[in-house]
Parts: C-alpha cells; structure tokens; sequence
C-alpha cells in the first residue's frame, strides 16, 4: 500500500522530534509556528484535493457527519487529558491522535496520491510537534532520555497501523458505495438481446443506385441488390 510507505516520513519525524527535544530546550514561538503551519496545510489539503471529490462522487451528508464527529472526537481527546493528570492520560490522548492521523493518510491515498502527498507533508510537520512537545513533557517524569525517546518511537509507530486500517474503511465509503449502485444499475439496463456489428468487404465496388434505398425509415423499400434480404428487414 502506497500510503504505507509514506508513513515512514512522520514516523521519522516524531523519532527525529523526540531526540531534538531530549537534547535541548526549544523555542516555544517556534513551536507554535510549526504547529500552525503543520494546520495550514492540513486544512489546504482538505480543501483543494479532498472535499471537492466528496462533494462530487460521494454525499456531502456523510462529509458533514464525519466531520462533526472528528470535531468531537478530538475534543473528547481534550478533555480527557485536561481530567486525567499524569503521563498516562497525555500518552493515550497523543496515541489516538496519531493512530487517527495514519487512519486519515491511508484515506487520503483512497481519494487520490496528490492528496495523500499533500497530507503526508502536513502530518509529516504536525507529528514533529507532537514529537517535540511530547518528549519535553515526559521530560517532567522520566528522568531517562533513551527511555522517553523509546516511548514516543513507539507512539509512533501507530501511523502505519492506523494507515492499513484505512484499507477496510474505505471499502465502506460512500464513494465506493455510489460506484457499485451505478455499477449494479448499468448492468440492471443492459438489453436483454445482445448487440451486434455486421462488417461487409465489396472488393470490386458496388452499382450505388442499384445498393442505396430511395426512401428514409424503416419503411424503406428494397434495391434490387438487397432484395434476397427482405426477409431479414
């Protein structure tokens, strides 16, 4: 799978994320301009690749309706981690996140490889954030910096789980749900006679008054060549 591959280059990032913070103290201005540029481009590649081929092949209803329930989700996500203090609640909160970030890769490869690249440029950048900030915020707990880097490497790695699972669910859209009706309904159509072509090779010419019918319709009579085939009019 195309999207698999790509994977390589945020799960690179959130390792290359991890070492970069374990080994010194960031900007937190630089950070948060990557952060929002990682969202830029995220919401460029929505917009120009993604939805308009929804709006098109698929129902708009289902776009609205996943989208309102990632909304959700993510601020679920929020809120979990804002309750639950600890390690713990910020590594499941993150985990998800990345885990839904694969899921969204692998979709945007189903709807076309200019939207999965475009993503793959964007998550490439949000995970490096998350790398970042992660490792800075363990940084409070662990006191190893291998062990902290180990842990978000494995956070990781659930970008390329969360891209195969993207497999099964796109069997489910709405877009390849539209192409089997269309599919089921050409061949619902499809006469029950089948049709035919008749090829016919005249090498020394044909007398043309003599092969053409004068009249026009199906009530055309017969030439005088094409009379041994009135039986087949």
């Amino acid at each position: 799978m195309q999207a698999l591959l790509y994977t390589l280059a945020p799960v690179l990032a959130v390792v290359i994320g991890a070492i970069i913070a374990s080994r010194t103290k960031l900007n937190p201005g630089l950070v948060a301009g990557l952060q929002h540029l990682a969202a830029g481009v995220v919401f460029a590649a929505a917009a120009t690749e993604i939805l308009p081929q929804v709006k098109h092949e698929a129902s708009p209803s289902a776009t609205l309706i996943g989208g309102a329930a990632g909304v959700a989700t993510m601020l679920g996500l929020k809120a979990l981690e804002a309750r639950f203090k600890g390690p713990m609640a910020l590594l499941a909160a993150i985990g998800i996140d990345i885990l839904v970030d694969g899921l969204v890769l692998g979709l945007a490869f189903v709807a076309g490889e200019k939207a999965g690249f475009l993503l793959t440029i964007a998550l490439t950048l949000e995970v490096l954030f998350l790398g970042l900030t992660l490792t800075d915020e363990l940084a409070e707990t662990y006191r190893s910096r291998l062990r902290i880097i180990v842990i978000v490497s494995a956070l990781a790695l659930l970008l390329p789980i969360g891209a195969l699972a993207a497999v099964p669910v796109a069997a489910l859209s709405p877009v390849n749900a539209a192409e089997a009706a269309r599919t089921a309904g050409a061949a619902a159509t499809e006469p029950s006679v089948p049709l035919r072509m008749a090829f016919l090779y005249v090498p020394n010419g044909v007398h043309m008054p003599a092969w053409v019918p004068e009249q026009e319709g199906a009530n055309y009579e017969l030439p005088s060549i094409l009379e041994p085939l009135a039986d087949l009019k």
